[in-house]
């Protein structure tokens, strides 16, 4: 891949552009640059974000709480206030990101929410979904999958 890799200031991950455009086209944020997707990811993402990820990912209200660390309370308040704070915003990207890099490698997107839902024994039995409970896990998850990628499987 020739694409020109970019770190981002919210953690260590190193993405290309063409991933980082395609997770932006996703949830509907139209940035022209890396510096304006980490503005918009600290000021806070629309939630209109949150129904975009819980239909790529095909979850229920509950399992898209669980996947972000709120309560179905705090889930609904920030679909009412129509903002993620920044810490929510990192973990949606983040999460968008992971099905990026999993529709990649895996080759479609059905085959990418199988590998996301199926339990693994590389996770002591549970799914990648199942593990993704803070933004580091997420980061080992698409580490395992750039694993795959390069034909190291897990």
């Amino acid at each position: 891949m020739d694409d020109k890799m970019v770190t981002f200031n919210f953690n260590t991950l190193t993405i290309s552009d063409d991933e980082m455009n395609i997770a932006a086209d996703i949830l509907g944020i139209y940035v022209k640059n890396q510096k304006a997707l980490n503005h918009s990811i600290n000021d806070g993402l629309n939630a209109s974000c949150l129904k975009l990820l819980q239909n790529e990912l095909a979850l229920n209200s509950l399992e898209l709480s669980q996947l972000l660390n709120v309560s179905i309370r705090t889930l609904s308040r920030r679909k009412s206030s129509g903002k993620l704070n920044k810490n929510e915003s990192q973990r949606v990207f983040l999460l968008t990101i992971m099905i990026v890099i999993a529709n990649k490698v895996l080759g479609d997107h059905g085959s990418a929410l199988r590998w996301l839902k199926s339990p693994k024994k590389a996770l002591n039995g549970i799914s990648p979904l199942e593990h993704a409970k803070s933004d580091q896990k997420i980061e080992q998850l698409i580490n395992m999958l750039h694993q795959i990628e390069h034909g190291i499987f897990l």
